[in-house]
C-alpha cells in the first residue's frame, strides 16, 4: 500500500482539540469493514471501531448532504446550544461547495477548492495530491497552529465529484492471478478463454476519475458492478490511510474523533450506481456513525441523524455516556419513525420494523428492516396493514 511521505512529515507536535469529527459525502456502509464489508478493507476504520462505538442503523432524514450538515452545524441546534463556554473556536476545514449554509456556528472556515472530475481528469500520481490528501494536509497544518480548537470538524465531497485516488491503492484481482496464461490453454479452452477475456471492465474503469450515474440494463455486462465497486473501494482506501495520518498527528488516545456520512451511496443495490440517482432507497439515507470511544460496543436501534447534535455534546462532555446500557438494553418498539425528506419520492419513513417509501410515480414500496438491508424484497403486496400503518403516520406528520 502507498505511503503518503509528504502528509506524515507535517507530523509533529500538535495542539489537541478535545473533539475532531470527519464528514464524508456519499460514503457507503457497505463498503467499511466494521459493517461487515466482504469486498473492501478499511483496517484503520476498522482499529476505532474496535474501541469505541459503531452505530448500526444511523439513518438520514434527507438524502442531501448539504441539508444533513447543515442541520447538524446551525446555530441554533442542540449541539451549538450545548456549548456554551469553551476554551478555543469551532474550526472547519472543507472542499465541498454544499455543505448547506451554517458556516455561521463556526468562528474559523478553511475553504480548499472542490474538484468536479471530467471526462479527461486522471487520477493523482500520489496520495499528497488527491483533494482528500490535500483536505488532511490543511487539517494537520491547522492543528499545528497556535490556537486550540475547541473542535475541528473536517468535512469532504471527494466521494461524490472525484475519485483521484492512485489506482495502486486498488488491490490485485485475485481472478486474474488465478487465471491460467493464455499459452496454457489448447483447443476448445483457448476459444473460451479468448471469449472471456475480450472484455474486461476492470481494465477500463481505473483511469476515470468522474464517479458513475447510470442505470444498470439487461445488456450491463455482469461484472460492471464489480468493477465500479472496485474503484469507489480504492477511494475508501484512501480515507482509511489519511485517516491513519490523521491519528498519528493527534494521538487518538486523548481526542474523541466522530466518522460519519452526510449521504450514502449506490453500488448496485436496485439496478443503481452512483450518488441520488433513481428512486430513493435505504443506501442513499443508510449512514457509517463511529466515534472512537465508549465502546467496543455496537449500537443497533434505529437512530435518526436528527439526533446527532445530542450525541456531539455526550462525546464532548463525556464519551462513555454515548449509549448507556439502558438505552442499548432498551426495547425497539419505543422508537419513534424518522420521516425522510426527498425529492425523489413523495413520502418516506422509516421505523424499526420497516422502511416504506413512495415514488414520484405514486407507487409503493415496503421493506422489512433490518434484515432485507439493501431494499431487495418488495413484500408492500403481503402487508396491506403495514402499508396502510405507515402512510398514515406519515400524513399524520
Amino acid at each position: 500500500m502507498l505511503d503518503p511521505p509528504a502528509l506524515r512529515s507535517n507530523v509533529f507536535a500538535v495542539s489537541k482539540p478535545p473533539l475532531i469529527v470527519l464528514s464524508l459525502e456519499g460514503l457507503a456502509v457497505s463498503s467499511l469493514g466494521c459493517y461487515g464489508s466482504s469486498w473492501n478493507e478499511t483496517p484503520s476504520i476498522d482499529r476505532l471501531a474496535a474501541t469505541g462505538c459503531v452505530w448500526d442503523r444511523f439513518l438520514a432524514t434527507s438524502d442531501r448532504p448539504e441539508i444533513v450538515f447543515g442541520d447538524w452545524t446551525n446555530p441554533s441546534s442542540p449541539w451549538s446550544e450545548s456549548l456554551g463556554e469553551r476554551r478555543g473556536p469551532l474550526a472547519l476545514v472543507t472542499d465541498s461547495d454544499s455543505r448547506g449554509l451554517q458556516e455561521s456556528c463556526f468562528d474559523e472556515v478553511v475553504a480548499l477548492p472542490g474538484h468536479r472530475a471530467s471526462g479527461e481528469s486522471r487520477p493523482a500520481a500520489d496520495v499528497a495530491e488527491t483533494q482528500f490528501g490535500q483536505l488532511i494536509a490543511a487539517a494537520i497544518e491547522r492543528l499545528a497552529g497556535e490556537k486550540a480548537d475547541e473542535l475541528l470538524w473536517i468535512h469532504s465531497g471527494f466521494l461524490t465529484r472525484c475519485w483521484d485516488a492512485p489506482r495502486e491503492l486498488m488491490p490485485e484481482e485475485e481472478r486474474l492471478d488465478e487465471m491460467p496464461l493464455e499459452e496454457d490453454f489448447t483447443g476448445e479452452e483457448a476459444d473460451q478463454s479468448a471469449g472471456m477475456m475480450a472484455f474486461d471492465p476492470l481494465m477500463d474503469l481505473p483511469d476515470r476519475t468522474q464517479p458513475p450515474d447510470l442505470e444498470l440494463m439487461a445488456e450491463s455486462h455482469p461484472d460492471l458492478v464489480t468493477a465500479w465497486m472496485k474503484v469507489y473501494g480504492c477511494q475508501v482506501r484512501l480515507v482509511d490511510l489519511l485517516l491513519d495520518v490523521l491519528l498519528e498527528a493527534i494521538e487518538p488516545a486523548s481526542v474523541s474523533l466522530v466518522l460519519v456520512g452526510t449521504s450514502g451511496f449506490r453500488l448496485g443495490q436496485g439496478g443503481r450506481i452512483g450518488h441520488r440517482t433513481g428512486p430513493l432507497r435505504s443506501p442513499d439515507i443508510q449512514l457509517p456513525l463511529i466515534v472512537n470511544r465508549g465502546g467496543p460496543l455496537h449500537v443497533p436501534h434505529l437512530t435518526s441523524s436528527g439526533q446527532f447534535g445530542q450525541l456531539l455534546h455526550r462525546v464532548r462532555t463525556d464519551p462513555s455516556t454515548c449509549c448507556s446500557p439502558e438505552e442499548w438494553s432498551s426495547p425497539t418498539k419505543e422508537q419513534p419513525p424518522i420521516q425522510i425528506q426527498s425529492d425523489r419520492a413523495i413520502a418516506a419513513v422509516c421505523n424499526p420494523g420497516w422502511f416504506y417509501v413512495r415514488d414520484t410515480d405514486e407507487s409503493e414500496h415496503l421493506f422489512l428492516k433490518p434484515d432485507d438491508v439493501d431494499d431487495f424484497n418488495d413484500v408492500g403486496r403481503l402487508r396491506g396493514d403495514v402499508l396502510e400503518a405507515l402512510r398514515t403516520s406519515e400524513e399524520e406528520e
